[in-house]
Formats: structure tokens, C-alpha cells, sequence
């Protein structure tokens, strides 16, 4: 069996001795595209002179820092959140040992996501989202972007901001098929803000095991939706010159997380066309080929890590591979949400993963039931 440690930094500090044993449960929900939030269980009581206590402690404070890390095993520590408390929840009862007080706590992204505004902005997505994350170097310590394509035609590179940062980040990031979001550190203050495709590493995450002697998850639930995949067409009117530029993308160009694709041509799959303006302000073709990545995500599945048999640390962003037994199913996937508890004498992931493919062993049943497609 493999034991689970894990730590707890306020505000940069490891907690020790009493501090940290006053942690009864702690909970981190990390989803793609969404917040990282923590949520940490501690219990309150009353006194003799009947004043509540342990709930007025300074590391509770509205945004001081609490940072979350777990090792599994003989492994490394892993960073499962860095942020700053954003509320608490509490529970109070008459009954003795009950009552509890949780604090919430999100990840640096909600630093950009606290004040909305109206912006116009030049250059490329990837300049863009270089120059936000710059703007916030008290709580990013550092930003990994990948390069994106100058606009085809005239009209150049534009983006307007209604909203906050984060917000302009993630739709800059959906129209080229990539995420944006920050990441914890190797450290406490260094959070990473990241402007990448999925997924963001191969890594090393330990495959996930249904059957046999390595078996480390309890259960898989996968569901496919055939009518998910899709080749992409758009056009665009230039202002300028009051040209037409038209793309495609078509499906059976996409490159794969895994193996083989559920289908083997275009003409097996529907076609979408998007609105007009959809490529305005960046590149067309770099558009029309991100939403068909973005749509030949067919498949969702999901599960419960076995405890104390999963060597690994499940984080979003990540490809994880998934052996189920003579079954297609049995591929590579992107790691699309976790849910961490941790407990004194237990550690538990639920996941959630998507893929874009199948196995393509020799041999192994469709995933798809015979007389339905």
C-alpha cells in the first residue's frame, strides 16, 4: 500500500505541530478552465467561558496565502493548489465536536479574475496574454505561452477586453485550442500562469489499471458522442479591402492524443460552420483547426483511484494512459478535472478525463455496442 503525506504552507510558512494537526480534512477541486479551489476542514469549540474558539487564528484572514501539497508513496511532493483564501464556510452546533469552520481558497488566477474592464489591445493572442500575465508579477512569478499566428490579411491583431484579464485570457486561448490558467509552483509564490495546447506535458503520470495484479482504480465510466466530431469551415470579410477569406479544417487532420480516431474519414463525421467575425483579429486557419481539435474530443470518462494502490498525483493539463482490458477504450486521455480529499488515514482522486481517440490494438471490441452506428 502507498501511504499519502501531505504538507500545508500559511502564507510561505509549513505548518507544524499543532497548526497543522488542527486540519481535520482537506478537499482541492481542480477543473480545466475553471478556478482551482481548496477547502480546509477545521473544527471550532467552545471554551469555559463560552467564547468560541480556533476560529479567529491569523492565517484565516481574507487573502492570506495557503498552499496544498501531497506525495504519495516514495515519491515527490506535488503542488495541488497556491492561492489566497477567498471565504470560509462555517457550521456551528450545540453539539459538542461538531461544528467546523471551512476555508475556501482559490487558486492566483482569481487575482485576475477581481476587477472588470473595457480595453482594446494590439498583437498576436500569445503577445497578449504575455503582456497580462506581466501585469500581475506580485502573484505570477513566471509565464509559459506558446507562440501563436499573426491574422491573416489586413486588419491585424486585435482583441477587446469586456471583463477581466482572465476572462479575455480564456477566449483568446479557446479560439486557438489552448488553455489559460495558473498553475502552483515548485515553491510557495511562484505560481505559473500558462497560455498552452493540451496536453501541457507527456509527464510521467503511472498508467491507470482496471483489472489484474496492477490494478490502482476502482471504477471507469466512459461515454462517446459520435456526433462530437466535426470537420470546420468559416469565412471572414476584411474591413480594409472588403475582402473574403475562407478556411477549412478538415477532421482527419487532427493530430490525436492517442492512436487511431473513432472515425477514419471526413465523410463520416458532420460539418460545422462557424459565425461570421469568428475569425476576426487573429488568424482564420489557426480558428477553423482549433474548434475541430476542440469537437473530435469525443470521449468522457470518469473514475475513483483506487486507495493506496496509485502511485501517481492526478493534475488537469496532463495525458494519463488507461489500460481497461481487451477494450479500445484502453488509450491515452487529457486529464480534464480532479477532486483530491484528503483525510488523516486517507487519500482519495476522483477524476474526470477526455481523449480525441481509441486504442488501435489488433484485436480489441469497438467501444462502440454492434448495431448502433
Amino acid at each position: 500500500m502507498a501511504q499519502a503525506e501531505f504538507k500545508v504552507f500559511f502564507d510561505g510558512s509549513s505548518a507544524e505541530g499543532e497548526q497543522l494537526g488542527r486540519i481535520e480534512s482537506i478537499e482541492v477541486e481542480q477543473e480545466v478552465n475553471k478556478a482551482w479551489e481548496a477547502s480546509l476542514t477545521i473544527p471550532v469549540c467552545l471554551d469555559e467561558q463560552g467564547n468560541w474558539s480556533g476560529d479567529d487564528e491569523r492565517f484565516m484572514e481574507a487573502f492570506s496565502r495557503i498552499r496544498v501539497e501531497v506525495k504519495v508513496g516514495g515519491g515527490s511532493f506535488a503542488p495541488l493548489i497556491d492561492g489566497s483564501i477567498v471565504g470560509f464556510d462555517t457550521n456551528r452546533t450545540s453539539e459538542p465536536g461538531q461544528s467546523h469552520i471551512k476555508l475556501l481558497v482559490h487558486d492566483d488566477g482569481v487575482h485576475l479574475n477581481r476587477d472588470a474592464g473595457v480595453e482594446p489591445l494590439e498583437g498576436t493572442d500569445s503577445e497578449i496574454a504575455r503582456r497580462v500575465f506581466g501585469e500581475y508579477r506580485q502573484y505570477i512569478n513566471s509565464a509559459l505561452v506558446e507562440d501563436t499566428p499573426a491574422a491573416s490579411g489586413r486588419d491585424g491583431n486585435r482583441a477587446m477586453r469586456r471583463g477581466t484579464h482572465m476572462q479575455l485570457l480564456r477566449q483568446l486561448a479557446r479560439r486557438n485550442d489552448m488553455y489559460a490558467c495558473v498553475l502552483p509552483g515548485d515553491r510557495p509564490g511562484a505560481s505559473i500562469g500558462c497560455f498552452l495546447p493540451v496536453p501541457f506535458d507527456n509527464g510521467d503520470l503511472p498508467e491507470l489499471v482496471l483489472l489484474g495484479r496492477e490494478r490502482n482504480i476502482d471504477t471507469f465510466n466512459l461515454q462517446f458522442n459520435a456526433q462530437r466530431p466535426s470537420t470546420v469551415s468559416a469565412a471572414s470579410l476584411s474591413l480594409e479591402d472588403k475582402t473574403v477569406v475562407q478556411r477549412r479544417s478538415r477532421y482527419r487532420n487532427v493530430d490525436l492524443v492517442g492512436e487511431a480516431p473513432p472515425f477514419e474519414s471526413d465523410d463520416e463525421v458532420g460539418s460545422e460552420l462557424l459565425e461570421p467575425g469568428t475569425g476576426d483579429g487573429a488568424d482564420l486557419q489557426q480558428r477553423v483547426d482549433a474548434e475541430t481539435r476542440r469537437r473530435s474530443r469525443a470521449y468522457d470518462a470518469s473514475g475513483s483511484v483506487r486507495s493506496g494502490c496509485y502511485t501517481g498525483v492526478l493534475t488537469p493539463y496532463r495525458r494519463v494512459v488507461v489500460r481497461l482490458g481487451g477494450t479500445r477504450g484502453s488509450a491515452a486521455y487529457i486529464v480534464h478535472r480532479v477532486k483530491h480529499t484528503l483525510g488523516r488515514s486517507r487519500y482519495v482522486q476522483d477524476f474526470g478525463l477526455q481523449s480525441d481517440s481509441q486504442s488501435d490494438a489488433g484485436g480489441a471490441g469497438s467501444i462502440i455496442p454492434g448495431g448502433i452506428f
